[in-house]
This record gives structure tokens, sequence and C-alpha cells, in this order.
């Protein structure tokens, strides 16, 4: 339904009683979000703890129910709320039109940007309850298996009664079609998705799975045993395969939809430099020129044309906001910021009044810092997508592997130099080589992961300068396969990461071989450091520590800048 706040007019004296009624109205409906929201909230916790009876194959769930949990608190914040309440008070004291104006501009935007938020949460909330339905359907299938697997076992026991087994078999024949009532349940969930994912039919292998528990319970009515037996396994056996193929379903849609994700994020981001970069431009242009020059209806035009582009951005961006539980609330409060800020420079070219120039680039440097502030947090939201995407490639379980059969490091890392290269020539492409990259990347992460616990064993948590290198390149590599470059920087890097490993482990044999040789020591002597350096050194030193001891509130981006830069200070 049209919000109420749509209606209500600009007065200029105070409001009429129409106003006044759509203001009430307006707080009703408010209170009445409220109670939906907070409706809303319980329903997640409930199906939350319905989902902690899962084992661990659920975390990634259990991780998004907590995301969903995040967003949904912050659906109704502090500031509105307030808002809210101060608008109740000017409603009742009868106050001037111009304070109830005022607020109300204040909540129109905060409505608007809530209406976004409410829609992104509302779909993620049924994209949640489709995988943690698909999820509890296998689960369900798996027990019924199992039961019939323990059935077929019973039934040549001849101390169990048939009228028992009659019964139990009975019991199990509607436990499946129960089954089947719970995958139509969970096609209708996806349907209601605003992007159905692609489900693949499995009807054969139910009407063969029904088949076989009807045939096994007329064996049992006629007393054959044995082959009940032959058919309880043999519908046993064929629920296991179609767990089997839902679980691959299930792997394959979450693979897919990461890539997906992933490479519209990649896109957004793109776009955004671009635009900011655009705005940055057409701001220097309009600080050159006045109101009266003929360049500028032209460029009035192209800050038109940059709104629209900024239009593309945000739907692409609340679009996958809708599928990528990492965007967080206050990306989407940015996209706002950065369309105000648009839209104010617009009127202002569009009033021009005599303080056009300096307003409206005001208005764009605001823009552009916008826009450059959702390009940073979505890059850390893209370096999250790449880790859990390679979490989701799977890694191995420890004990999976005899370690005296293990190849070493820089083997693996070879076995794989080699896959980067044939891949490179296989003239791949689309879907097919996105999956390739996407499982060269989780392996050179397992590779570079394990070597990183290596290193920490090794040196007790003492940095070592040659593989902090090593483990560096390997994660230049990483990214490199995520965004599909295999570039010959790629491959030269691939090449030296083995060189370098054969080396370490090298050095590492020669240490363990012959620990009892050991060189000279050398006589210590004094390092006398000149008076002025070692008074330059302190008062550096005194620097570097106020700085650190008074950390600011930075982006990820910032905060990487100002990391290196203490480790390039460090290192002279």
């Amino acid at each position: 339904q049209a919000s109420p706040l749509k209606a209500i007019k600009s007065f200029k004296n105070k409001p009429d009683w129409q106003d006044e009624k759509n203001i009430k109205e307006l707080l009703e409906k408010r209170n009445e979000l409220e109670k939906a929201i907070e409706e809303f909230k319980n329903k997640n916790k409930a199906n939350e703890l319905k989902r902690n009876r899962f084992n661990e194959q659920s975390r990634s769930i259990q991780e998004k129910a907590e995301k969903l949990q995040e967003l949904m608190n912050e659906l109704m914040d502090d500031e509105t709320k307030k808002l809210y309440e101060e608008l109740q008070k000017l409603l009742d004291e009868k106050r001037n039109s111009e304070e109830i104006q005022n607020l109300l501009n204040q909540i129109d935007l905060k409505e608007e940007n809530l209406e976004k938020e409410l829609e992104r949460t509302l779909e993620l909330f049924k994209r949640m309850q489709f995988e943690f339905k698909l999820e509890e359907t296998i689960q369900e299938l798996n027990e019924i298996s199992g039961d019939q697997e323990n059935l077929s076992e019973q039934t040549m026991d001849k101390n169990n009664k048939i009228e028992d087994l009659n019964e139990k078999q009975e019991g199990l024949n509607q436990d499946f079609n129960e089954f089947e009532k719970s995958l139509d349940d969970l096609q209708e969930l996806n349907q209601n998705l605003s992007n159905p994912k692609s489900m693949q039919d499995n009807k054969e292998e139910r009407e063969e799975i029904k088949l076989q528990q009807q045939e096994s319970l007329k064996d049992l009515q006629n007393n054959k045993r044995k082959k009940a037996n032959e058919n309880q396994q043999k519908a046993s056996e064929k629920m296991k395969q179609l767990s089997q193929k839902l679980q691959q379903m299930q792997n394959s849609m979450e693979l897919s939809m990461m890539q997906e994700n992933l490479d519209h994020l990649r896109d957004i981001v793109h776009n955004l430099i671009h635009l900011s970069e655009d705005q940055e431009s057409m701001m220097k242009e309009f600080r050159e020129i006045n109101q009266n020059d003929p360049r500028f209806v032209e460029l009035s035009q192209e800050q038109l044309k940059l709104k629209d582009d900024a239009k593309v951005v945000e739907d692409s961006l609340l679009s996958l906001a809708e599928r990528v539980f990492q965007i967080q609330a206050f990306v989407t409060r940015e996209v706002n910021d950065m369309n105000n800020h648009m839209d104010a420079s617009l009127n202002a070219l569009k009033d021009r009044n005599r303080n056009v120039i300096p307003l409206t680039t005001s208005k764009q440097q605001f823009a552009m810092t916008s826009m450059n502030n959702l390009a940073l947090l979505l890059d850390d939201v893209m370096s999250q997508m790449i880790q859990a995407l390679a979490e989701a490639m799977g890694s191995p379980k420890p004990g999976d592997q005899d370690p005296a059969n293990m190849p070493s490091m820089s083997e693996l890392q070879k076995q794989l130099g080699e896959k980067i290269r044939q891949l490179r020539e296989s003239g791949k492409s689309g879907r097919e080589l996105s999956e390739e990259l996407a499982k060269l990347a989780a392996e050179q992460e397992r590779i570079r992961r394990a070597l990183q616990e290596a290193e920490e064993k090794l040196n007790q948590g003492k940095g070592d300068g040659g593989l902090e290198e090593i483990l560096e390149k390997m994660e230049e590599n990483e990214i490199d396969l995520v965004n599909k470059k295999i570039t010959e920087e790629t491959i030269k890097r691939q090449r030296e990461i083995e060189t370098r490993l054969l080396e370490a482990e090298e050095s590492l044999r020669e240490r363990e071989l012959d620990q009892k040789r050991e060189g000279e020591t050398a006589n210590p002597y004094e390092n006398v450091v000149p008076k002025a350096f070692e008074d330059y050194f302190k008062i550096k030193e005194k620097e570097i520590e106020l700085l650190k001891t008074v950390p600011p509130k930075l982006y990820p981006y910032y905060k990487k800048e100002v990391n290196e830069y203490f480790k390039r200070i460090a290192e002279h």
C-alpha cells in the first residue's frame, strides 16, 4: 500500500484537517509496521532454533541466519524511532507547520531507505527458507533411507512377526509420501523467490522408490520375507541415490550462485569507479566555468546522464543485495546518500541561482565521496565472497590422507601450476571456465593455508620473510584466478612460487638432517650508533607508537594502507 506520507501536502501556514488525518494514519501504520517486523524477527528466531538440531553441515545457513537477524535489528533504528516520537509530540502540541514539514522531509528520506531494506530483508528471508527447507528435505530422505535399510534386516529375522514388519513398512511408505509433500513445498518456496533457481526433475526416481516400497508391502502380506527384503534394499538404495542427486543439486546451486554474484559485484565495483571518475571530471569542469558560459547547459545534460548511470548501478546493487547476505544495511544507505547528493546537484543546476556553481560542485563532491565509499565497502564484501567461495569448494578433512603418502607442498604447487597453464591453453569460456577457475582458486587457497600453518608452527609465531613473500604471491594468484585473469604475470609468479617452495623445503631438510653441524659463533662487538641518529630513532619510535595507540575509524582499504605504511617505516 502507498504510504500516507506521500499524501501529505506541503503546507505554508499550518496543517489542515486532512494533513492531520494523514499524519495520524502515518503514525498508526508505523506502529503496525513495528509490530510486523517484531513478529518477523520472532519467526526468524523460531526457525533458527529449529535449525539448531541439524549437524555441522548447516554452518553456512546458521551464519546467514545470524546476518539476517542483524539486518532485521537494524530495520527500526533508534534515530528513525526518535523522529516519529518527535512528530507525535509536535502533532499533540499543535506546533507550527515549518517544524512539522522539516520533520516529515527527514522521515521521507528514512522511509524511502526503510522500504528498500525491508524488501531486501524479506527476499533474503525467503531465500534462507528455501535453503533450509532443501537441507531439511535431504535430511528427511536420509532418515527414511536408514529406516528402510534397518527394516530390511529385521525382515530376514524370523523372530520378528510379519504383522509388525507390515505395520512398519506401511509407516515408511507414509513417510516417503510426506517427503514428496516436502519437495512440493520446496518447489513452491522456490517459485516465491524473485529469481527462482533451476531445480532438477526427480519424478521418475520417486516413482521407482514408491513402486519398490509397495512391492515389499505386498510381499510381506504374502509372507515372502526374502522377496520383501530385496525390494526393501532396492528402495533404500534408490533413496540414497536420490539423496546424492539432491545434494549435488544443492552444491551446484550454491557454487553457481556464488560465482554469479561475485561476477555481478565485480562489475558493480568497476562501474562505480568509472562513475566516480566521471563525476570528478565533471566537478572540475564546472569549477572552471560560470553560469553564463554556453557549456553550462551541455555540462548540465552530462550531469543528468551521470544520474542515469548511477540509477543503473543502484538497481544492480539492490538486486544483488537481495541475494548476498554479506552486503550490510549501511551499503544500501550509502546508495541513498549518493542519489540524494546527485539530485541536489541537478536541482541546483535547474534553479540557476547566484551560487549555482559552488552549490553544484559541493553536492557533486559529496556524491563522489559516496561513490568512493561504496566502492571501498563493496571491495571488502568481494573479499569476503571470494573467501566464502573458496570454502564452499571444500577443504580436505584432517586424517583423510596418510602424511607419509601425501605429496609435498612444492609438488602440489607444481601440479596446480600445470593445471593453470593447461586451462589457459584450453580455450574454455563462460560458466565452464568460471567453475574451473573457482576450483583452482580454492586449491591455491588450501595450499596457502597449509603453508601458513606450517610456517607458524616452525617459527612459533615469528614471521619468516621468505615464506611471507611466498604467501603473498600465492594470495595474488588467488585474486587473479577469481578475477578470471591468467596472464603472463600470473604464470611467472607461479614459477617463482614453485622455485621458492623447493628452496624452502631443501633448507628445512638440511636443518633436520644435520642439526649437530654448527657454525662458529662470531665474537660479539659493540655496535655504536651516533648520538644524532639515536635521538632521531627515539623520536620516530614515539611518533609511530602514538599513531598506533590512537587508531582512526577507517574503511578496510584505508586500514590496509595504514598497515602497509607502518610496515614500510619499520623496514627503514
